[in-house]
C-alpha cells in the first residue's frame, strides 16, 4: 500500500486522524521533506483511534508506516506528543495555546505536524507542564 493509499484510507475512516491525513496527502503531493514523519504521525494517530476497527492488513500497513520514522528525533517526538496531549487535555485551540506560549500560531501548527522541530527550551517546558481544567479557566503549571 502506498503512502497516498494509506492516508486516503485513514482520511476516510478515522475521525481523529482525518485532518492530519489530509495534511499528509498535501505534503505527499508537494514532495515535502517531512512526508515520512507526517505519514508516521498520522499512522500512529490512526492506530490509537479506538473508534475504528482496522483489518489485520491495514493495521500492518499503519505499523510499517510508523516504523519507517524510527530515525526521528525521540526528544522532538516526545515533545510533539506532549504538546498534542496538552492541547487535548486543556481543550484549548492551537491558536490559544500558541498565545499562551508566546508563539505564532503557524509555528504551533508546524510543531504539531512535524514540519518544524520543537526547540529544546520549549520541549523542556512541555516536559514539566501540568494542567488543571476548570469550567471557567485552564491553569498550566510548570514544575521546577
Amino acid at each position: 500500500m502506498t503512502d497516498t493509499d494509506l492516508m486516503q484510507l485513514v482520511a476516510g475512516r478515522s475521525p481523529a486522524a482525518a485532518p492530519s491525513a489530509i495534511a499528509a496527502l498535501r505534503a505527499i503531493r508537494v514532495d515535502s521533506p517531512v512526508v515520512e514523519l507526517r505519514v508516521a504521525s498520522v499512522a500512529g494517530d490512526a492506530l490509537r483511534d479506538h473508534s475504528v476497527e482496522w483489518s489485520p492488513e491495514e493495521r500492518e500497513a499503519l505499523a510499517e508506516a510508523c516504523a519507517r520514522a524510527v530515525g526521528a528525533d525521540p526528544i522532538d517526538t516526545a515533545a510533539r506528543d506532549r504538546l498534542s496531549a496538552l492541547l487535548t487535555a486543556s481543550g484549548l485551540s492551537a491558536a490559544e495555546l500558541a498565545r499562551v506560549l508566546g508563539r505564532d500560531e503557524r509555528t504551533m501548527r508546524k510543531w504539531l505536524s512535524g514540519q518544524m522541530v520543537i526547540p529544546g527550551a520549549v520541549a523542556s517546558m512541555l516536559a514539566r507542564a501540568g494542567i488543571d481544567v476548570h469550567p471557567a479557566h485552564v491553569v498550566i503549571t510548570l514544575a521546577r
